[in-house]
């Protein structure tokens, strides 16, 4: 983990060095040769089929940013309303590939939501904030993690071309997140940090997970805030209690769902059985 995360943030500092020498254009379009300066980035496009009578599709686009490759996520319906949901983009060149994203679907931002506060996923608050108006929304317990940014980068050595500002509101456990025709739930579901969330869409059968449950794994809990037996109880109390046929939109790694996870999940499973901890 050391090794990967030091390998990481030799990244990180290239990109900021080369990224500082980058003289970008006013238009809207993105060459995807430039677009990631030390990887390409990944994008996949989720439709969701509705369920009979729900009157409701949305959408789901995942964008994959920095050496962290985080996923960051648009989720839209046919207004064309849509979430920024942890954006981490990191370059300038990966800022203007989402702003692309956004204008190439025709899209018209109104939420910024932010699972929980760690660096990986805040990287590009400030370019939403700036670009569309939208401050981040967030639960209030991520705080911490979140003012702690700052250290983090520096304590690691990340160049950051920007503060990430202040949260604009603080979202509870069991909200619900309305934009165009669609709703989302926030669940809530500490251990990998203290107060993540994670995003329901019932109508849709799909969970905007950060990094609570990954395909075959699930989040770490070794950095400040994190607790190992919280995270297993909020996989066990909150999420595996969803639909199987829920599909997981994790915040890194490709996606999963509810069924195949709690039943093969070598950290823990609906069974309570468990390989690895």
């Amino acid at each position: 983990v050391l090794a990967k995360l030091g390998l990481d943030t030799l990244r990180l500092q290239a990109s900021a060095q080369q990224d500082q020498k980058s003289q970008l254009d006013d238009t809207n379009t993105v060459n995807l040769h430039d677009a990631v300066l030390l990887k390409t980035i990944q994008f996949r496009c989720f439709p969701h089929h509705t369920l009979p009578n729900a009157g409701i599709m949305s959408q789901v686009v995942s964008l994959t940013y920095s050496p962290f490759a985080e996923n960051t996520y648009l989720v839209f319906d046919d207004t064309r309303e849509c979430l920024i949901i942890d954006p981490g983009c990191y370059t300038r060149e990966e800022e203007k590939h989402l702003a692309h994203m956004i204008d190439l679907h025709q899209l018209k931002p109104v939420r910024l939501l932010n699972t929980h506060g760690h660096i990986d996923h805040v990287f590009g608050n400030r370019f939403v904030l700036d670009t569309w108006g939208l401050e981040a929304e967030i639960h209030e317990g991520e705080l911490p993690v979140l003012n702690a940014v700052g250290m983090i980068a520096q304590m690691y050595g990340i160049p950051m071309r920007q503060e990430v500002p202040p949260p604009g509101r603080y979202l509870q456990d069991g909200e619900e997140i309305r934009f165009g025709k669609t709703i989302l739930k926030s669940i809530l579901a500490p251990g990998h940090s203290p107060a993540h969330l994670c995003f329901y869409c019932e109508a849709d059968r799909y969970l905007i997970g950060g990094d609570v449950l990954f395909q075959g794994s699930i989040g770490r809990t070794d950095l400040p805030g994190g607790n190992h037996d919280q995270l297993l109880d909020s996989i066990l109390k909150r999420i595996y209690t969803l639909p199987d046929e829920t599909t997981v939109y994790s915040g890194h790694g490709p996606e999963t769902t509810i069924g195949w996870e709690a039943k093969t999940n070598p950290f823990v499973q609906r069974s309570g059985h468990t390989t690895l901890r």
